[in-house]
């Protein structure tokens, strides 16, 4: 049995380096097309090697920032079921600064206020690059497929997408300092914030499947959707469930079922009947017995509401693709 796989998604965001203040040392929009530099334009501005450099990021976690969804590998089922996951990105600042080396002397700095070494024997420029990098964690024996390229690990991360922008080259001016650059491309990454993040977005959607979900709640979704039997871990116990009955009436989707949390000398049973009204499948009424609010009745509660929902709409996909509801499931 495959063991749990833990989707963490750092996006390295954005490092903005787009000019769009008024005190920038060249007059350009963050828009420009850098694809389309000529070769006099460019002429002079990348630094002739050996060549000194210097890179500067900035980062800020974000919480919930990257919505995505990802396929499950439910093909035995006769649908394409999806899970739906709020991910967490990390935007990054990034500037980048280098000239060519005339000397043993030759350097970056020329104080402790940040202010560049330049001169004309020795010209800086700079450039700012826009970046948004996808990665994927895996716990032990987990895996994953990317564009059909199978993925493994054992705790480590694999880098799955990246996808960047690179500003133009500009002189760096001997009276501006790193902070002044720094806030530059900060101001400069706004312009391609959404686009960059719509892209990789795309991207994650079009390669990544979910081969091995490996929480047990799940599978044992994917299990009584095929009419078996089930048994799972959840809220510290080890349960039991059979397949659910369904009736369809009007616009209104009655899931029925049994869930059995096992103890030392048998188990608890819990019947519950849930009822969906309209498109939306919003809940119309709810029964369990015995309810009550003791922490095993209340896992058993948002067991069954998990199940009955789900099985409701896979219900009403009608054989196409469907999106697990997991919010009753903390930590998927």
């Amino acid at each position: 049995m495959l063991t749990r796989s833990l989707l963490c998604l750092l996006t390295l965001s954005i490092c903005g380096c787009g000019d769009t203040l008024g005190s920038a040392p060249r007059a350009f929009s963050p828009l420009e097309s850098v694809a389309t530099i000529s070769d006099s334009a460019f002429e002079g501005e990348m630094p002739d090697r050996p060549r000194l450099s210097f890179r500067s990021e900035r980062q800020i976690v974000h919480s919930n920032a990257l919505q995505l969804v990802l396929k499950l590998g439910w093909d035995y089922l006769g649908v394409s079921a999806e899970i739906g996951r709020s991910l967490n990105t990390t935007a990054a600042s990034l500037l980048d600064v280098s000239k060519h080396a005339r000397g043993p002397d030759s350097r970056i700095f020329k104080d402790e206020n940040g202010h560049f070494d330049v001169s004309p024997e020795e010209p800086m420029f700079g450039h700012c690059e826009y970046l948004m990098a996808a990665q994927m964690r895996l716990a032990t024996e987990a895996y994953i497929t990317v564009a059909g390229v199978r993925v493994e690990s054992e705790g480590s991360e694999a880098k799955l997408v990246e996808v960047a922008v690179a500003d133009q080259f500009f002189p760096i001016e001997a009276d501006k300092s790193l902070a002044d650059y720094e806030d530059q491309c900060r101001q400069g990454f706004g312009a391609y914030a959404l686009q960059m993040q719509q892209d990789l977005t795309l991207s994650l959607r079009s390669k990544v499947v979910v081969n091995a979900v490996g929480d047990s709640r799940i599978d044992a979704l994917q299990a009584v959707l095929s009419g078996k039997d089930a048994n799972f871990n959840a809220a510290g116990h080890k349960w039991h469930l059979v397949p659910l009955r369904m009736e369809l009436l009007g616009d209104k989707t009655t899931v029925s079922g049994r869930l059995e949390k096992k103890i030392l000398l048998g188990a608890e049973a819990y019947e519950f009947r849930h009822t969906f009204a309209g498109a939306e499948l919003t809940l119309q009424d709810l029964q369990m017995t015995p309810r009550g609010v003791d922490p095993s009745s209340m896992a058993a509660l948002e067991l069954s509401a998990f199940y009955a929902r789900n099985a409701a709409l896979h219900a009403a996909s009608q054989g196409q693709k469907f999106t697990l509801d997991t919010d009753l499931l903390p930590a998927i």
